[in-house]
């Protein structure tokens, strides 16, 4: 069979804006054999999501405790630990979290970070249970 478009299995936020900026939050329930970086790589590569244009595609995943996780500010400097803060509080396995910034033209300081963290938490909210039989 035809292996699937490696953009299967997101979930998408609408735009949320701050400010003069816009955020947008995407979700991906990882199996084991996934690489995140590559997943978010095609992401950003997917024209649907029309990414490419964005200032910052933030990301943080983690496994489990025993495989921990990672992130990339990508630019967005403190955005992805974060983020994978929000990950480990949260309780949140097997997880991709990524959130695109369109910067506005207006400086947000720390209210960013909220923002961001809200287009992540709300993608989060919108994937299916973790299936640890999966």
């Amino acid at each position: 069979g035809k292996t699937p478009p490696p953009t299967v299995g997101w979930v998408h936020t609408d735009k949320l804006e701050c400010g003069r900026c816009r955020f947008k939050g995407h979700a991906l329930r990882l199996r084991a054999d996934d690489s995140p970086q590559e997943s978010w790589k095609a992401l950003v590569r997917d024209s649907s999501q029309r990414l490419q244009k964005c200032s910052h595609n933030i990301y943080a995943f983690r496994w489990d405790d025993k495989s921990g996780g990672g992130f990339s500010d990508d630019g967005e400097k403190q955005a992805g630990s974060r983020l994978l803060t929000m990950l480990e509080q949260s309780d949140q396995r097997n997880v991709l979290v990524v959130v695109s910034r369109w910067y506005g033209g207006s400086h947000l300081g720390a209210q960013r970070f909220r923002a961001i963290a809200d287009a992540a938490k709300e993608a989060l909210s919108l994937l299916p249970p973790n299936d640890a039989s999966a």
